[in-house]
């Protein structure tokens, strides 16, 4: 249950089980997350109810607001942002809108008990990745982050195929 690029299916694991490609430009990656909820036993349950490291995630963070979310972000390497919605002092909405603006680079998956339509559309707006209705089933969540793990790695995988593209033909020109 590893994301690996498809270009290369010729990997193998190897000692703690993660994969090593023999082949150039493959690798393995750990997606790193941050748990955003006011909640503490929602915020526990997410990040220690759910075996991460088996869908080569880690829960690096966790913060009960998105002004405290906005902090872990700036002090962690966060590949992905799972989040409620209504929270004191920034919501999910508002946190959603300042990754969008600062660090697109990180996928947004919003958890929410409210299925109004204002709350949908200002996540789409924001480029939120999934949005989640409480209660949502363990494997729901786990479906959801690992559907945004894949969109990752595609997206790594184009960068790279076009970084290599882009150096092959500077080669080509430079000669």
């Amino acid at each position: 249950s590893f994301f690996l690029f498809p270009f290369f299916p010729a990997c193998v694991s190897i000692g703690s089980g993660h994969p090593v490609c023999r082949k150039k430009g493959c690798f393995f990656m750990i997606f790193n997350l941050l748990i955003v909820d006011d909640e503490a036993p929602i915020r526990k349950g997410l990040s220690e109810y759910i075996k991460w490291e088996d869908y080569d995630c880690k829960v690096v963070a966790t913060a009960n607001n998105g002004e405290d979310a906005i902090t872990k972000i700036n002090e962690n390497d966060i590949n992905i942002v799972l989040t409620d919605v209504k929270m004191p002092l920034l919501d999910g909405i508002g946190l959603a809108k300042y990754i969008h603006e600062n660090r697109p680079d990180i996928a947004v998956i919003i958890l929410s008990g409210y299925s109004e339509f204002e709350y949908a559309r200002s996540a789409i707006q924001y480029h939120v990745s999934q949005y989640l209705l409480k209660p949502a089933s363990k494997d729901q969540v786990i479906a959801a982050v690992k559907e945004v793990c894949e969109k990752i790695v595609t997206s790594k995988s184009n960068t790279r195929i076009k970084e290599s593209e882009l150096a092959f033909l500077k080669d080509q020109l430079f000669q």
